[in-house]
C-alpha cells in the first residue's frame, strides 16, 4: 500500500496558486513579445529570441491547461457549490476578487476573506481524503 502525502494548509495554498502564477507568466511573456515586435525586433539577430518567447509561451500554456484541469477536478469534489464557484472563478478562471465576489453574489471583503478561507479548508479536506 502506498502512503498518501498529507498536504498542509500552506501546501494547498501553494498548489492552488500554481495556475494563477502560470497565467501571470503567460501574460508577462506575451507583453514582452508584443514589445519586441512593436520595436521592430524582427531583425535576423533578434528573431531567435522572439521565437524562443513563442516556444516558452506555448509550453507554459500547456502546463497551465494541465494545472487548471487538476485544480478543477479537485474543486468539483467539494460539496459546497459556493466554495466550488469561488475557487473556480479565482484559480481556474484567474478572476480578480471583485469579479469573484460578483460571481457568487457576496460582498468582496467577505468573499476574499471568510469564504475564501473556508473554501481553502474544504479543498484541503478533499485533497487529504483517503
Amino acid at each position: 500500500m502506498v502512503n498518501k502525502q498529507i498536504m498542509t494548509k500552506e501546501e494547498v495554498k501553494v498548489w492552488i496558486h500554481y495556475g494563477r502564477r502560470l497565467a501571470w507568466a503567460i501574460k508577462n511573456f506575451n507583453t514582452q513579445l508584443r514589445r519586441s515586435e512593436m520595436r521592430g525586433d524582427n531583425k535576423s539577430r533578434t528573431r531567435p529570441s522572439i521565437e524562443a518567447f513563442r516556444i516558452i509561451i506555448g509550453l507554459i500554456e500547456k502546463e497551465l491547461k494541465d494545472a487548471q484541469l487538476r485544480i478543477q477536478q479537485a474543486i468539483t469534489q467539494i460539496e459546497d457549490p459556493t466554495f466550488q464557484k469561488l475557487l473556480t472563478s479565482r484559480y481556474v478562471l484567474c478572476k480578480g476578487w471583485r469579479d469573484v465576489a460578483g460571481d457568487i453574489s457576496y460582498d468582496i471583503e467577505y468573499a476574499s476573506t471568510i469564504l475564501h478561507r473556508r473554501a481553502l479548508r474544504a479543498l484541503e479536506q478533499v485533497l487529504n481524503a483517503d
